[in-house]
Order: structure tokens, then sequence, then C-alpha cells
């Protein structure tokens, strides 16, 4: 398990040599919550046991998402879908990364979710990423009223 200073830290710093060292003996690692000296967003405390490339994403860590982007086979199954942790997070380099690699795992507006809290809309508007916003309705998201209402921007 990795301290979650450490990796919030290195993700901050986008520092993807320090990155790799760390998942070095910890191959499969997920994110764990071990510190309580921080108050962390109720997003990253219910993210517990995500995969460290959402995080990446969440933070908007350039460098170190590509490097987990590119060594990673697969994108393991977490109950948010790393477009959306990308969504929250903001940075449109990596929201136009996983667009183009998860295309086919993505779910744009189905209404299938039980909670709008899991949409990457609802954390695009939530985090006041506009730029998002636009970007995803240009691109087919079609917002659901749970999102909207959950907002409680109507």
């Amino acid at each position: 398990m990795i301290d979650t200073e450490e990796l919030i830290d290195t993700l901050i710093d986008d520092n993807e040599e320090k990155l790799a060292d760390l998942l070095s003996n910890l191959p499969d690692c997920k994110f764990q919550i071990t510190s309580d000296r921080y108050k962390y967003p109720s997003f990253l405390e219910s993210s517990e046991g995500a995969p460290i490339i959402s995080i990446s994403a969440y933070f908007g860590s350039e460098k170190c998402y590509q490097y987990l982007a590119d060594t990673s086979e697969e994108i393991p199954a977490f109950h948010y879908h790393l477009f959306t942790y990308a969504c929250a997070g903001g940075n449109m380099k990596i929201i136009r990364d996983v667009f183009s690699r998860f295309l086919d795992s993505l779910d744009f507006g189905s209404g299938s979710y039980s909670s709008a809290y899991i949409y990457p809309g609802y954390h695009a508007i939530h985090n006041g990423h506009f730029d998002v916003v636009k970007w995803i309705f240009l691109k087919g998201y079609k917002f659901s009223i749970n999102e909207i209402w959950d907002l409680k921007i109507i």
C-alpha cells in the first residue's frame, strides 16, 4: 500500500519517475486513504480501491497518467469509469486521450446509472469545468435529468 500523502504529492508534482518507483513493488496497487491529515473531497473518499490511473486523471497529472496508460494492458473495472475521473479533473489532454483509447467502454448518458454521482457530466459541472461540459456535449454526451437535478441547476 502506498502512503496517500506521498501518492498525492507525486501526482501533484506529475513525477512519473517517482510514481514508477512507488509502484515497482506493487503492480496491482489501488488507491487507499492511509492518512487523516487532510479532509479529502467526497469523490476521493468514495474512490478507495480505484486504479491509480484514475486518480492520476483526477489530479490532471499528464505524465503520470500517460505512463500508466502506456504500461497498463487494461484499465481495471471500478464503479466510476476512468472518464469520470478525467472529467472531474478537467485536464482536456487526458480527457481526449481517455475518450480515444476507451471509447468502447464509455456510456454517454444512456440513463442506466442509478445515481448522477457517477456520471462524467455531473463531475465536470460540479468542478466548474465548463470547457469539459461543452466538449463532451459536442461529442454526443446526453445529460440526464438526474445530473441536472442533483446539481440543482434548474
